[in-house]
């Protein structure tokens, strides 16, 4: 398999340089190994260029059980973050505890701000990894710590949030969105992403 920095990279042939090649082990399909790139790096993206995670800081991510969301669990938890996930399902938080999460909220059956709230002590999370979009980010917002920034990252829920400005400002938090051009069409340098 190889790494295509730019376009291109999903046509049935494409030349690329030696040094992008990684070799698949046998026990992972090309379906799978063709996925890992593009979740970790995503993750990776997000939580050390966009959202600066520290060690020692607590980091919430939405939609925590697909192949993004467990990406970010297991990359946050070995960045040093208390990792809380928040899924639809007990079997999806159970998946997400599995890969590092020390904290699950199931949104279908708690309330998400509260329970956030709750797990830490009403301090906040510092990082919100939001792949979900639409209510979940509008509520998430309201659990942000002081300084905390909101990694905004896609909308699966089909709805974009309207997020309300004035919460950013007065807590000094931040919104970031996460678009490069392996997502949006566009043809940019690498540095832009």
């Amino acid at each position: 398999m190889a790494l295509c920095r730019y376009h291109g990279g999903f046509a049935e042939r494409v030349a690329v340089q030696a040094a992008t090649c990684v070799r698949i082990p046998d026990d992972l399909d090309f379906v799978r190994a063709a996925a890992l790139p593009i979740a970790y790096s995503m993750a990776i993206i997000a939580l050390q260029r966009r959202g600066e995670l520290a060690s020692g800081e607590r980091l919430l991510v939405l939609g925590a059980a697909g192949g993004v969301g467990l990406a970010t669990v297991e990359l946050g938890r070995q960045l040093g973050a208390e990792v809380i996930a928040a899924a639809g399902s007990a079997a999806k938080l159970s998946l997400a505890a599995d890969r590092g999460a020390s904290h699950g909220v199931n949104y279908r059956d708690e309330n998400l701000r509260e329970r956030v709230m709750e797990l830490t002590d009403g301090a906040g999370v510092d990082v919100v990894f939001d792949s979900v979009g639409g209510a979940a980010s509008e509520q998430v917002m309201r659990c942000l710590a002081r300084g905390g920034r909101q990694l905004l990252v896609g909308f699966a829920s089909g709805k974009i949030p309207e997020l309300r400005a004035n919460r950013l400002l007065l807590a000094n938090n931040s919104a970031l969105l996460r678009r490069c051009s392996c997502c949006n069409g566009a043809s940019r340098p690498a540095a832009w992403c």
